[in-house]
């Protein structure tokens, strides 16, 4: 696949919306069990002091492909299109004073020893929003895992809606203070510009397929049963060459990605039957 992934993930295929929140309500018991062992819910930090938070990442791949389509020589189903959404919620973990100390949410305003305000991806998450709202040619995005997944939704072709949790307790106020200016920061600064994502791979298979007879032709070579691992290219390698190369990887590419919603379908039965107390174990 392309693009970032979280190492370990898997997705699970649900066919309606009750399925839906059963995976959803497993995933966070796990969460919780996760939480629990870092320090537990709502915690200042990690049972060892460290400091750790436990963040929580759910994402819906919403995909929609035609029935129609093709079928190339190896017997792969190219569909027509494919369309995919995605929607992510992210739960940050806030940040819990211990004491009186004055520290700020986001580790903004250490207060020196509150080892969860110097939690990392809330960090990078400042950095990330400060940067955006300053204009800067810089954003940090791959300072933490987290804002990395999350890349596509701060100035990317996503969208971006912020729910923000505040206190109205006075001794509180700091934490509520800065995750106001937080989310402000995020309204002002984040522009997206959304964009649908689908691929035609019907057509953009037969697309590279004609360029590859094409371009071997002119290079009087035999097509069948070329791949791009296959082409060696050097210093002194022509434009042709290079471009039959590209050619090919993007045919290969293009027919392992139309393949990918079976392999979701193969793990998501085991997980499915993980779930239901079969004893299976998920493939990784």
């Amino acid at each position: 696949t392309r693009g970032f992934f979280a190492e370990g993930a898997i997705e699970v295929v649900a066919t309606d919306a009750d399925e839906l929140q059963r995976l959803v309500a497993a995933a966070l018991a796990g969460f919780k069990h996760e939480e629990a062992q870092c320090g537990g819910s709502g915690g200042s930090g990690s049972g060892s002091g460290s400091g750790e938070r436990v963040h929580c990442l759910l994402q819906v791949n919403v995909r929609r492909r035609t029935r129609e389509g093709e079928c190339d020589d190896e017997g792969i189903f190219l569909p027509h299109r494919e369309t995919v959404a995605r929607v992510q919620i992210v739960d940050f973990a806030g940040v819990d004073r211990s004491g009186g100390g004055g520290g700020a949410a986001g580790g903004k305003k250490g207060s020196g020893g509150g080892g969860a305000a110097e939690d990392a991806a809330l960090k990078a998450l400042t950095r990330v929003v400060d940067s955006l709202h300053d204009a800067r040619s810089h954003v940090p995005h791959r300072d933490s895992k987290l804002t990395r997944l999350m890349a596509h939704a701060f100035g990317g072709s996503g969208r971006l809606s912020v729910l923000a949790g505040v206190s109205p307790l006075a001794s509180r106020f700091e934490e509520s203070d800065a995750m106001c200016q937080l989310a402000a920061k995020m309204h002002k600064g984040v522009r997206c510009r959304p964009c649908a994502v689908a691929t035609h791979y019907a057509s953009e298979v037969a697309a590279a397929d004609g360029d590859v007879v094409e371009l071997a032709a002119r290079l009087g070579l035999n097509p069948k049963g070329m791949t791009s691992a296959g082409v060696e290219l050097d210093m002194d390698s022509s434009d042709e060459l290079l471009a039959l190369r590209d050619a090919l990887a993007l045919g290969e590419e293009l027919r392992k990605e139309a393949q990918v919603w079976d392999d979701v379908l193969t793990k998501s039965e085991r997980v499915t039957l993980m779930l239901k107390g079969e004893g299976v174990r998920p493939i990784y």
